[in-house]
């Protein structure tokens, strides 16, 4: 749960989706990559783990 979506269980070096939040364009999908040591991927800048948002077209946040 990263605020804004729960993410379910995805097999290491595969790409999990979910539909965006309804704040946002609901019928796209936001991203988030499972890398191949199995944990998600981490944002270099914030240390934290990466969630493209980016076609959902809301100014968010994670932290």
């Amino acid at each position: 749960f990263d605020g804004w979506g729960c993410w379910d269980a995805t097999f290491a070096g595969e790409v999990a989706e979910i539909f965006c939040p309804s704040e946002g364009n609901s019928s796209k999908k936001a991203r988030k990559i499972c890398s191949e040591n199995g944990s998600w991927e981490i944002n270099s800048k914030t240390k934290e783990e990466s969630v493209d948002y980016h076609e959902c077209n809301i100014n968010i946040s994670v932290s």
